[in-house]
């Protein structure tokens, strides 16, 4: 026995109008397609659904049973559909995030905020990671939407403009460098350097720019607020951007100073596989982010 959706709405219409005529009308279908679907299911299950009146239809004790089951899987239908249609207008959904610290820590906390107050059912899942981790996460489909920075490949990618900063030198109160208007690399090498963790933006960048001088960490911390805590200890100089170590400066008492290299200017940006393998919701995140994309 197979009930298609169809004949239980036109069986709920009959059920409820009691007449052929009315629920034609209703449900805006001829009467002799409505009568012949009410016929069909009637042979299906075996047991007729109404007595025929002279001016209406009278629904049997089987029809009464069948309407209370038929009521209650089109309304959970309703609901189903009502749900979905959420999810493709993108009120609700779940959209995953990869993004570096700096991004973090500096601006998805303003954007989301903005973001989920609009769309308080979609939900967001983001991820702490590096660059290079960031880009692959993306291309494997592991993240819908990645931030990160530096020259980082993205091969298959759409990549989009998001924020801008500088590399600033951060150092110890009284610090010999904390002399000088702006610093250069070559400045850095002479005193103790307190490193990036490895692999991440600023590391390359070190990496590419520092490596025939010679330059080597005397010790390595993960993170803006870890490399100008030990700046505020004397453990050496390091390089953050500049947003944040605004944010430290004054709690920890360091001095900051520009860095002098064409390099120190530093770009995040977004990155996603293709549009159509978005969520709505996914989508949507993306526009936000672009329109918040401001360069400082």
């Amino acid at each position: 026995m197979l009930l298609d959706l169809m004949t239980l709405r036109l069986f709920v219409a009959v059920y409820e109008e009691q007449t052929l005529t009315r629920a034609a009308a209703r449900e805006n279908i001829s009467l002799s397609a409505l009568s012949k679907r009410i016929s069909d299911l009637e042979k299906s299950l075996g047991t007729p659904l109404f007595q025929r009146a002279r001016n209406r239809l009278d629904p049997t004790l089987t029809a009464d049973a069948l309407a209370r089951h038929v009521r209650r899987v089109l309304a959970d239908l309703g609901q189903i559909e009502a749900e979905l249609a959420d999810f493709a207008a993108g009120v609700k959904g779940r959209v995953r995030i990869w993004s570096n610290a700096w991004a973090i820590l500096q601006y998805l906390p303003r954007d989301l905020a903005a973001f989920m107050a609009s769309h308080p059912l979609v939900r967001i899942e983001l991820q702490e990671s590096l660059s290079p981790a960031i880009v692959e996460a993306v291309a494997e489909n592991a993240a819908d939407i990645g931030v990160f920075a530096g020259d980082v490949a993205a091969p298959g990618l759409l990549v989009l403009p998001y924020r801008a900063d500088r590399l600033v030198v951060v150092m110890p109160a009284g610090h010999a460098l904390a002399a000088l208007e702006s610093v250069r690399l070559d400045d850095m090498v002479q005193h103790d350097i307190i490193g990036p963790k490895q692999g991440s933006a600023i590391d390359r960048l070190l990496i590419g720019a520092a490596g025939p001088l010679g330059l080597q960490p005397r010790i390595r911390v993960a993170g803006t607020e870890a490399v100008c805590s030990m700046a505020a200890a004397g453990l050496g100089i390091g390089l953050v951007p500049g947003a944040l170590a605004a944010r430290y400066q004054r709690v920890l008492g360091i001095h900051v100073r520009p860095l002098d290299a064409p390099w120190a200017a530093r770009h995040l940006r977004l990155c996603t596989g293709p549009l159509d393998r978005l969520t709505p919701a996914g989508r949507q995140l993306l526009r936000h982010l672009q329109q918040g994309a401001a360069p400082a």
